[in-house]
């Protein structure tokens, strides 16, 4: 059974490997985010940081 693309590892131990160890894609995905938005502003509040970087990233696995 297939995992789906969000759960998958961002950076799996072997090519074609779908082990659990480190971050999963969507983790990486969200991380990325806020980054960007982080770099970009800062007048968000933690809460509101953590939710603008998840539906961003969620936004970004739903187009892939």
């Amino acid at each position: 059974m297939l995992k789906k693309q969000s759960d998958r590892a961002a950076f799996p131990l072997t090519p074609g490997s779908n082990s659990n160890f480190g971050l999963t894609v969507r983790e990486y995905f969200i991380a990325a985010a806020m980054q960007g938005i982080l770099a970009n502003t800062n007048s968000f509040t933690p809460e509101q940081l953590a939710q603008k970087a998840i539906g961003v990233a969620d936004e970004v696995l739903r187009q892939v």
